[in-house]
């Protein structure tokens, strides 16, 4: 069953990602959210510049910031370089204790969560933050580190 999963997620990618290229947001115009979020990563030598298409495309699905899960891979794990490995999660989720199949997938899941669960939805990105890190200076650096991405 999982198998099928994965199977037709992949393939709605597939079909998606062209769309979300042509999207009005950028239409007419080369998306500068990919160069931008690789010098991002490729500045501090951090793996997770392997999913700079995942990212975006999920933050577009997700219709959330797309320098929100950036910027939060970089405080939680130095943009994937210490992390429990088994884990697949970049991302501190459920303190590492959750597992995800792959790295793009624990983007599309959490990318999901921040959308769509009720701790999050509806909140102001410093919100988010918050309740996702409740420690003092955690959102004000997430923060900092998104306004090195540029605007949204």
């Amino acid at each position: 069953m999982e198998l099928n999963y994965w199977r037709l997620k992949i393939i709605l990618l597939c079909l998606l990602y062209p769309v979300l290229l042509i999207s009005p947001r950028n239409f007419g115009h080369e998306d500068p959210r990919p160069q931008l979020l690789t010098e991002f990563f490729e500045a501090r030598n951090c793996p997770a510049i392997n999913f700079v298409p995942d990212f975006i495309l999920y933050a577009d699905i997700h219709k959330i910031d797309w320098r929100l899960l950036p910027a939060i891979s970089i405080l939680e794990s130095s943009g994937g370089k210490n992390y429990p490995k088994e884990t697949n999660n970049i991302f501190g989720w459920a303190n590492c204790l959750v597992k995800f199949h792959s790295i793009p997938s624990s983007i599309d899941y959490i990318a999901g969560r921040l959308a769509n669960s009720h701790y999050y939805k509806g909140k102001t990105v410093k919100e988010i933050l918050e309740v996702y890190n409740p420690y003092k200076t955690y959102h004000n650096k997430a923060l900092k580190l998104m306004r090195e991405l540029g605007k949204d």
